[in-house]
């Protein structure tokens, strides 16, 4: 196993950065994922790390990343989103990226029999932040996710260096949203549903790829690929069975924008519950 080098270690069960520690044992310093003790090595070559003393473990930079982020986001109370948008077949961006105060902050707390790294609690809500470093998200995980609908964010850290600093980091979790992915964003999911349940599915007919259907706008034969102006989109299921020959239209119900379907929703909102 390869040596991990990192800045952080656990002393007191506070991450301490080996610059404010004795050299050596001396650091009285531990590895957040195997327990095992840490050598604060400062010599005058190599930058200033902490080291196992002696096994390594498959565990230790990852645990600590995920330390680190539960830190700043402690510190913080706040985080940055990337932006929502609805899922699969729905063409549409429900926010921008925005940034979200949040009251408190769980580390691998249960959330019915799911262990996300980190919760926020917004007000009465709950976000699940899930930092890959080394592992992602596993199927299994997923399937929980999405069926218990628990917003859930990814923060892609595979390629941050391993001695990323707390500043670098910072940086990632409140001013970036490149490495931030959806697992599943429940408002997505919403507006998708409710959108799917505006359209008419029309069958596409013609050409090889089968993209052409009759459109109900112009009253003629139409390339789907041209018939994003009104709000239509192909859907790629139908009835609950994937069917790619199948085509979504909101032009009955005059959704041609994601404004157009936020004031559906807030006209009918009593008879479309989140």
């Amino acid at each position: 196993m390869a040596k991990i080098k990192t800045e952080y270690a656990l002393r007191n069960d506070a991450l301490v950065h080996v610059s404010a520690v004795e050299s050596g044992l001396k650091c009285d310093c531990y590895c957040p994922g195997c327990g095992g003790a840490m050598i604060a090595k400062k010599g005058n070559l190599k930058i200033h790390h902490f080291a196992h003393q002696q096994a390594e473990c498959a565990y230790g930079l990852e645990t600590t990343l995920h330390l680190m982020a539960k830190e700043i986001l402690e510190q913080e109370k706040q985080i940055l989103l990337p932006k929502v948008e609805t899922t699969n077949d729905c063409p549409y961006i429900i926010s921008e990226p925005r940034t979200v105060h949040f009251d408190k902050v769980y580390f691998e707390a249960k959330f019915d029999d799911i262990i996300p790294d980190i919760i926020v609690q917004i007000g009465e809500k709950m976000l699940a932040v899930e930092i890959y470093v080394t592992h992602k998200v596993d199927a299994a995980k997923r399937k929980k996710i999405l069926d218990y609908r628990v917003s859930t964010l990814e923060i892609d850290l595979s390629d941050v260096d391993r001695m990323v600093s707390m500043e670098t980091l910072r940086v990632i979790l409140l001013d970036t949203t490149i490495p931030k992915r959806w697992i599943y964003n429940h408002l997505a999911a919403y507006y998708t549903k409710v959108w799917r349940s505006l359209c008419t599915p029309l069958r596409r007919t013609g050409g090889v790829l089968h993209r052409y259907i009759w459109c109900p706008k112009t009253r003629s034969s139409e390339d789907t690929m041209d018939c994003l102006d009104c709000g239509s989109y192909w859907g790629g299921e139908y009835d609950g069975k994937k069917d790619e020959h199948y085509y979504l239209c909101s032009f009955a119900q005059q959704i041609n924008s994601v404004d157009d379907l936020k004031r559906f929703i807030e006209a009918k909102k009593h008879e479309y519950k989140s």
